[in-house]
């Protein structure tokens, strides 16, 4: 059993919005330079944001105002706080106020989709996300350690992340950003971002995902089910796919990128027609390929997301000498 527990950043970003135009501002009644000598109003800094969303000028923003050697006031609006203290049900009546960026079906985006998913599973099972993905996945396959709020014992095992920008040396994130979000228990229960795992059970999830939905004579999902996941579901026509095609020849299954011709150079990573993965922010990758009978857990900690370390492993596997890069 592996020791060391790590946070999934398979995470859904949110979608920007359609431009609107901007209103000129209204012409000062004096040349003086208004800002030599100003009060600092929070409730006209709320107003703004307020205003800006519900204008459709943005989808979301947040201000910090730091005077007099102090924080003076924070605020967010919109969809700028989809992870604060949000619960699922909030961010699923916020979310209609975000403006389209493209009409459905028109092109592929990284969004927040999936946790769309979470709240269409809220609504047919009628229990919160976190309860019916416990009930329904973990506790049936013995993910004994994979949870949204981990108990505090398992705080000092939380593997760290690092950060390396620019060719700067690995240097330990500050703990703020990547450690006590997973632990404070939040009400926002993500589907696609926040969960905390060990190795082992991430291992545990794949595996039953190679056999077909099933795991030591206990099944998840349909055999139909896990075939549907995992073949591409993008219309050929559908030319803009973002960043996908930079993972290579995939399109997109239900929640998983699926690789739909063999690679086209050396540069791409190496693997079969038909399997299926995903990674995550920290360089994180799982992928499972049924025509070896095979799952594989790449489990690192580093950002910016760095794409050469899956390139490398992905070789190291399938008996490629590795060229790091």
């Amino acid at each position: 059993m592996k020791s060391v527990i790590f946070g999934l950043a398979m995470g859904a970003l949110l979608t920007g919005c359609a431009a609107v135009p901007v209103m000129p501002r209204p012409a000062l009644a004096s040349t003086s330079n208004a800002a030599d000598d100003f009060a600092l109003d929070p409730a006209r800094i709320d107003r703004t944001l307020n205003a800006m969303v519900k204008q459709r000028r943005v989808a979301g923003a947040s201000v910090i105002v730091w005077k007099d050697g102090k924080e003076a006031h924070f605020a967010a609006a919109g969809m700028a706080n989809q992870e604060a203290d949000k619960t699922l049900g909030e961010f699923g009546q916020l979310l209609p106020q975000v403006p389209l960026l493209f009409d459905p079906g028109a092109r592929w985006e990284y969004s927040s989709a999936v946790d769309v998913q979470a709240l269409l599973i809220t609504h047919f099972s009628g229990m919160p996300f976190d309860q019916y993905v416990r009930q329904t996945i973990f506790v049936p396959l013995r993910m004994k350690e994979t949870g949204w709020a981990p108990p505090q014992e398992h705080l000092p095992r939380l593997a760290m992340m690092y950060e390396a920008f620019d060719g700067a040396p690995l240097t330990p994130q500050d703990r703020e950003a990547w450690l006590e979000p997973n632990f404070r228990g939040k009400p926002m229960t993500m589907g696609g971002s926040g969960l905390v795992s060990s190795v082992d059970d991430y291992l545990r999830f794949a595996r039953m995902l190679l056999g077909q939905g099933a795991l030591e004579g206990t099944r998840i999902l349909k055999p139909s089910t896990v075939r549907l996941m995992s073949t591409d579901q993008l219309d050929p026509r559908m030319t803009q796919r973002g960043w996908l095609p930079g993972k290579g020849q995939v399109g997109f299954g239900l929640d998983f990128a699926v690789r739909i011709a063999p690679p086209a150079n050396d540069q791409e990573n190496i693997g079969a027609v038909d399997e299926f993965f995903w990674d995550g922010l920290p360089s994180m990758l799982f992928w499972v390929d049924p025509a070896n009978d095979m799952a594989v857990v790449f489990a690192t900690q580093k950002i910016p997301f760095d794409m050469s370390l899956h390139h490398d492993i992905r070789d190291a596997v399938y008996g490629v000498e590795a060229n790091p890069r």
